[in-house]
């Protein structure tokens, strides 16, 4: 049968986990582990502690299971639900990951900012119908009623289907101190955009790209307001820019082709 270490003696032991990770001494600390495992048997914290190994080395798969191991364990291993969030923006384990946050909220609450990041998974998921469950239950929060980020993406996925309510939403978070986030501002601006008001819209474009001039989104938006505006050759220039990378953005593939339909020399 496992034995049951003291609290001290078990810290110290984890303690020394923890730094040969920090110097990377992978081997060392697996093996500290094992000895543990002998010793106590299934243990939250030693789960995690295999789980930071495995991804230290590369194996985020392993890693993940760990982790889910952890928080099976322990359903407020916070680090844990961190790790899982951050692997699933990576592809790894997304579904998995909502899916856990759901079975743990079906026995209790969750904090807040695992509710957060409940909705952000769903998001980057493509499933925004959940995503904006969960980002409207957050509003009802103290600390998160007006929450930039909160506000911004639902301002997004309302914009799927009424502007209004998505420009509405995007200026309540304005309103409450966004107006230094170049995504909100983006927002609005592509909003305003697809409302037929462009020239509303450039303001909020320009200084966008003001905060953040690295983002071919911002870009895109910009150049098709000036098109609304009549600006083709500056909205060129912006298209050109947009695509002149290798980076991913939502509307890549509609600058590609509007890009095609104003010039005959597109970027490949």
């Amino acid at each position: 049968a496992a034995l049951k270490l003291e609290p001290e003696s078990l810290d110290s032991r984890l303690s020394l986990v923890r730094l040969d990770i920090a110097q990377e001494r992978y081997a060392a600390a697996e093996d500290r582990l094992d000895a543990l495992f002998e010793l106590i048997g299934d243990n939250a914290e030693v789960a995690l502690l295999y789980g930071e190994v495995a991804l230290a080395e590369g194996e985020r798969e392993t890693a993940r299971a760990h982790y889910l191991q952890a928080l099976a364990l322990d359903p407020k291993q916070s680090q844990a639900v961190l790790r899982l969030y951050d692997l699933s923006l990576q592809g790894v384990g997304g579904e998995e990951f909502t899916a856990t946050l759901e079975k743990i909220l079906q026995q209790a609450s969750l904090p807040p900012w695992q509710v957060r990041l409940l909705a952000d998974s769903y998001l980057v998921q493509g499933r925004s119908d959940r995503a904006q469950r969960y980002y409207e239950t957050l509003l009802e929060h103290p600390d998160y009623g007006t929450d930039t980020g909160v506000l911004n993406n639902l301002a997004n996925i309302y914009a799927e289907d009424d502007l209004d309510k998505a420009l509405a939403t995007a200026m309540r978070a304005v309103e409450s101190g966004g107006e230094k986030s170049y995504a909100l501002l983006d927002t609005i601006g592509w909003i305003l955009t697809r409302q037929g008001k462009e020239a509303d819209a450039l303001p909020y474009l320009r200084k966008a790209y003001s905060i953040n001039s690295r983002d071919p989104e911002v870009r895109y938006h910009t150049a098709v307001a000036l098109l609304g505006l009549k600006r083709e050759a500056e909205a060129l220039t912006e298209l050109r820019a947009a695509l002149a990378g290798d980076a991913e953005f939502a509307g890549r593939a509609d600058a590609q082709t509007l890009l095609d339909s104003l010039t005959d020399d597109p970027v490949p």
